[in-house]
């Protein structure tokens, strides 16, 4: 019987296009859009992502290799990685009725400055019990320490929790440590598999 659902972030619960933050970021920055879309797919970015830095060394870093100006405050770059996300209302929507019946908790691949951004904007955190975030516990999914980990914090046996991700590799993951998985594809799908699972939706 599922008691904890674990639900990742991007493109499950909010969808996500880099796109017009990848715009904004050369506008202010100077640089070609070739090179911030390099940028945010570098080591230095998935490093950040591990917590491998704190916010102020990650921003020196990134200061030094691509000659940002630090102009370029903290404050600005997060209201620009508000710009990419946006809330998936109809999964949202379901969260209270599932808290009702079983924990949910937050499972994410992300980073101190884009959590703080989607948290600033749509106040997401309060809809879980509890969130386990990469660059908090220092690894990514489909790793399996960050699954244990998230089954530590939640305090519920692999058998009994299912992860909601929309990317195979993650569910994968998650399966290979006895957590149940779900590739969320929409919510259609996802609801018709909640209610096969007995969970009033």
């Amino acid at each position: 019987m599922i008691n904890t659902i674990f639900f990742d972030l991007g493109n499950v619960l909010v969808d996500v296009d880099k796109s017009s933050a990848f715009i904004k970021i050369a506008e202010l920055t100077g640089l070609d859009i070739q090179t911030v879309t390099e940028a945010a797919n570098s080591r230095l970015e998935k490093d950040f992502g591990r917590g491998k830095y704190s916010t102020d060394e990650y921003l020196n870093l990134l200061y030094k290799k691509y000659n940002i100006p630090k102009t370029i405050t903290l404050g600005k770059l997060v209201k620009i990685w508000e710009l990419p996300f946006s809330p998936n209302k109809p999964v949202l929507n379901i969260l209270p009725k599932l808290r009702r019946q079983v924990k949910i908790f937050l499972l994410s691949n992300t980073n101190a400055i884009h959590i703080r951004a989607i948290e600033q904007k749509y106040n997401i955190l309060r809809n879980f019990d509890g969130s386990v975030l990469s660059f908090e516990v220092g690894y990514c999914k489909p790793e399996p320490e960050i699954y244990y980990k998230a089954l530590r914090q939640s305090n519920t046996p692999p058998e009994n929790s299912l992860l909601i991700d929309d990317l195979e590799e993650n569910v994968l993951g998650a399966e290979k440590v006895g957590i149940k998985g779900f590739k969320f594809t929409g919510i259609d799908n996802l609801k018709t598999f909640l209610i096969s699972e007995g969970f009033q939706i």
